[in-house]
């Protein structure tokens, strides 16, 4: 059995990267056309099923045209006779008490996983532990820290795990059991570098997942792709399949396929996206001589206020757009060379701190975002 697991659709997500909200050149139209891919891809490899480990929508209250981009894609999957599963993420959920609006799904043949469960499929019995709010064991215990409450958590996840695990077994000894799940797992990378064992949520322990007896466990929640552990159990995150935001450019989006056949064979597929460029001013690059066409671009540099006020801005803007590129960031950071020490005795001035915070942001429009505050420091010095 072939069964294409993906996740962190996020649909929704990145608003800004397109132009417009809906429509032509919107974020939605280039996330409708990474669905199409994936369902073509799920198609051309023959598989029969997939998986979609949570987070559909970027929000727990999408828009009507991300819940049809998400109905269209079921739809063309189970008219060619593939299963489709989903699981419900953090994104989806808006509190334990509320439905989601993935349960609209089911009507379409869909099976929407919202509690753990067992889903026997041919020669393969999927368990599922989508995410679900702590909510109610932070309420029932508030004389205990967050993430006192957040191990507690980890460990219930990981004796779930093993109850379905058990399960499993006993039920469809002669099937291969899978775990989907829609939780942070230890050993694994985000997109900026930041391990999980090192997130202020539940964690769960390889060694748990390594107990509840899977053969394969998938996992959303961390947008980007990995292996974290092949043995005894292939243990991978699907990573988010299209760009959510400029912090997850440089890394491959795509999804997975995992062919049950043999000894069992893990295999990752790239997904379209909107190509994604990064440029740096100080690198000295020339608009003609690279390539952006139909590309999302952005543009960084930094420079001293009076250097910044020597880029021109819309110049370059202008010249990007020309060369093709579909829309453009730029993005200055500002430095102040030479800044008088506020010594600790003194109080820091609204201005003073404001420009402090600035030269400790990364991805901010400082000019921006001073001209957006200029009426506000005229009254406070006023």
């Amino acid at each position: 059995m072939k069964i294409l697991f993906t996740g962190d659709l996020q649909l929704g997500a990145g608003l800004d990267l397109g132009v417009g909200e809906y429509g032509e050149g919107s974020r939605i139209s280039d996330q409708k056309t990474g669905l199409t891919h994936i369902s073509r891809i799920a198609q051309e490899q023959n598989c029969d099923a997939v998986a979609v480990l949570g987070d559909v929508f970027e929000f727990a209250k999408p828009k009507p045209w991300e819940i049809i981009a998400f109905q269209d894609f079921c739809r063309s999957l189970t008219a060619v006779g593939i299963k489709v599963l989903v699981l419900t993420g953090n994104h989806d959920v808006k509190s334990a008490s509320l439905p989601t609006a993935l349960a609209i799904m089911s009507e379409n043949g869909v099976v929407v996983s919202t509690a753990p469960t067992v889903i026997p499929l041919d020669d393969v019995v999927f368990a599922t532990l989508p995410w679900s709010p702590i909510s109610r064991l932070v309420a029932q215990n508030p004389d205990q820290s967050r993430d006192t409450l957040n191990v507690r958590a980890s460990r219930a996840l990981a004796d779930g795990a093993k109850a379905l695990g058990q399960k499993c077994a006993e039920s469809f000894p002669d099937h291969t059991p899978i775990l989907g799940l829609h939780w942070s797992i230890e050993g694994a990378a985000l997109p900026t570098g930041l391990m999980t064992d090192d997130l202020r949520e539940p964690v769960i322990s390889l060694s748990g997942l390594a107990e509840a007896g899977f053969k394969v466990v998938a996992a959303s929640h961390i947008h980007k792709a990995q292996v974290i552990e092949n043995n005894p159990a292939v243990v991978f995150y699907t990573g988010s399949p299209m760009v959510c935001n400029w912090g997850e450019v440089g890394y491959d989006h795509g999804v997975w396929i995992y062919n049950t056949a043999g000894a069992g064979s893990l295999v990752f597929h790239k997904v379209w996206d909107r190509m994604f460029v990064d440029l740096r001013l100080e690198d000295g690059f020339s608009v003609g001589d690279v390539d952006v066409r139909d590309a999302l671009v952005r543009v960084k540099f930094t420079a001293t206020p009076e250097e910044a006020k020597k880029v021109d801005q819309s110049k370059l803007r202008r010249d990007l757009i020309e060369a093709g590129a579909r829309k453009v960031f730029i993005r200055p950071k500002i430095v102040r060379v030479e800044r008088a020490r506020v010594e600790m005795k003194h109080e820091v001035s609204v201005g003073d701190a404001f420009s402090l915070w600035l030269d400790s942001q990364d991805d901010v429009d400082a000019t921006l975002l001073t001209e957006m505050h200029n009426d506000y420091f005229s009254e406070v010095r006023g």
